[in-house]
């Protein structure tokens, strides 16, 4: 016969939180994302999720390949050691329902998931010649029906305007679909025509710390916070990496608070009056 105590034990046993058997709701891993702890597991609708993989279906059935991005193997959050916790960044963004979770600081991926070759970010002038200040080089890599993805880097330069290698920040920029035809337009949501702007500080009644000035029919375009499209009205959104959401063909950025802190500690030591951006595309 049976013992008693023992059919109890097996009732009341639950399978470790993460495991096959009990995985994380996908609030559970979009919560954990947000505040650094996630430590890999299995999420409700994607199956084992490491940390920094690349998560893409290679069969009909439930199965996964996993791919570190880096070309190092290491972990891509390893440089970063706060996510985004912005109240400006709509509150995190989720991964999404679709069947591909694509997160990076190395080598970009393509809207498909799929990992491409390797793209350095933009490498600055050694020199510059109008002396003291900084310019941000950003090159746009990647666009959706929704959301364009950015490299970029930003260089500070002396009062010879040679560049100084040890005051440099690098990350990414997130704004909205591109779309040329209302790229001019006032209350367009869309992204900014690629150009070379100047970046000015806000006023005391603006919403955020810096503007970029001289854009063709458009004002209060800003350099903030925030990890989805949506968070953005034509603004630039900073980040230390990125996620494609298959579910939405749309990029995310993440670390984007930290990004923005080290990208403004830049502008307040060498801006000098002196910031410009130039954007150029390489789709």
């Amino acid at each position: 016969m049976e013992n008693n105590d023992n059919k109890k034990k097996t009732a009341d046993y639950t399978p470790a939180k993460g495991s096959i058997n009990n995985p994380y709701t996908e609030a559970e891993f979009n919560a954990m994302c947000d505040t650094g702890t996630w430590l890999g597991g299995y999420v409700e609708g994607y199956g084992y999720v490491g940390v920094g993989a690349i998560i893409k279906p290679f069969s009909s059935d439930d199965e996964y390949s996993f791919i570190i991005p880096s070309e190092d193997g290491s972990n891509p959050f390893d440089d970063y050691s706060t996510p985004d916790n912005d109240p400006h960044s709509g509150g995190g963004g989720s991964a999404g329902g679709g069947n591909a979770i694509s997160v990076n600081t190395g080598a970009p991926i393509g809207n498909d998931g799929n990992k491409k070759k390797a793209k350095d970010y933009p490498t600055p002038s050694s020199s510059h010649s109008s002396g003291k200040g900084i310019v941000v080089y950003s090159t746009r890599l990647f666009k959706t029906s929704k959301s364009t993805l950015s490299m970029f880097t930003a260089a500070a330069y002396d009062e010879k305007g040679i560049l100084m290698p040890s005051e440099v920040v690098k990350g990414y920029f997130l704004e909205r679909e591109i779309n040329y035809e209302k790229a001019e337009k006032t209350g367009s949501n869309t992204a900014i025509r690629k150009g070379t702007y100047i970046i000015v500080p806000g006023s005391t009644s603006q919403k955020y710390k810096w503007y970029l000035s001289n854009v063709p029919g458009r004002s209060g375009i800003a350099i903030h916070a925030g990890n989805n499209y949506y968070d953005s009205e034509g603004c630039l959104m900073t980040g230390s990496n990125y996620t494609y959401n298959n579910n939405q063909d749309a990029y995310q950025i993440w670390n984007s608070k930290e990004c923005l802190k080290k990208l403004q500690s830049l502008f307040d030591k060498w801006g000098n009056n002196n910031i410009s951006i130039i954007i150029t595309e390489d789709f």
